[in-house]
């Protein structure tokens, strides 16, 4: 049984800055033909529906980023992540909101996979909102395979070049 999930982490100060950041990541996910599902504490959706209007995209992107859920949800109707993940299919999820919401739905999810027998590929982006006094830049940094910024998905290394990820250990 094969069991993936990649973790990026991103973050945004204002809904639009976040949109802004994520809009070349979505591109470059539905060229390649990823299934993208959403979990988000705010609604984006006027703010990706502006952005996305005002940029140079084939009609066709438009409206597959415009198909994506960008409507928020309360934590307690996280809907049944058996919708969102697809057996043996990568999947992206984004995830954006205040600290405690991101590390909420991230616990709800791990624990779905830990106790399911059935293969998922999953790549989880981390979007957390700073102005949430919680929100620990460093430690988050740690639990991270990658940061995501308007560039893409890059090595925390490679931005922050001091910063080394931390291996734990049992």
């Amino acid at each position: 049984m094969e069991k993936e999930v990649k973790k990026t982490c991103s973050f945004y100060v204002s809904e639009y800055h976040l949109v802004t950041m994520l809009l070349p990541y979505i591109k470059q996910k539905i060229d390649e033909k990823a299934i993208i599902k959403t979990i988000l504490e705010e609604n984006i959706e006027e703010n990706m529906e502006k952005l996305v209007k005002n940029i140079n995209l084939e009609t066709n992107c438009k409206n597959e980023i415009l198909s994506i859920n960008w409507k928020s949800f309360q934590a307690y109707n996280f809907p049944n992540i058996e919708k969102a993940l697809e057996n043996g299919k990568i999947t992206n999820i984004i995830i954006s909101g205040k600290y405690d919401y991101v590390e909420m739905i991230n616990k709800t999810i791990e624990n779905y996979i830990e106790n399911s027998y059935i293969n998922y590929k999953i790549v989880i982006n981390n979007c957390y909102d700073v102005t949430d006094l919680k929100t620990n830049i460093n430690e988050i940094l740690e639990r991270h395979d990658k940061i995501l910024n308007t560039s893409g998905e890059q090595n925390i290394e490679l931005i922050l070049p001091n910063k080394k990820k931390v291996v734990k250990t049992n």
